[in-house]
């Protein structure tokens, strides 16, 4: 059989659950069901909760920290800034551009 072809119980409509024989070939001979039972994902789930609830416990935080009056003063300053650089490099490349079109003229 070429790595191209399907596995014979495809051809056939005869697989296997999950077609489990090559499953566990690729997968070095682990099987992932069993490990979903076993009782340490009883802890995965323990430490996916305490994960949650330590990210709830920081935005909370943040949430005390940029309360709507430090995050109304960065935004502020944020447009006031994007605003004067924006204006600066229009008026650096106005007279830029005015310098150079009276030098061309010239010549």
């Amino acid at each position: 059989m070429s790595p191209l072809e399907p596995p014979p119980s495809l051809l056939n409509g005869t697989e296997s659950p999950l077609l489990e024989d090559e499953f566990l070939e690729t997968t070095g001979g682990e099987n992932f069901t069993d490990a979903l039972l076993n009782s340490s994902s009883s802890t995965l789930v323990n430490e996916t909760l305490a994960s949650s609830e330590q990210a709830q416990l920081t935005l909370a935080l943040l949430r005390d920290v940029f309360n709507p009056v430090v995050l109304r003063g960065i935004t502020g300053f944020l447009l006031w800034w994007t605003v004067t650089v924006w204006f600066s490099s229009a008026a650096i490349g106005f007279v830029y551009y005015s310098y150079f079109d009276g030098q061309q003229q010239a010549s």
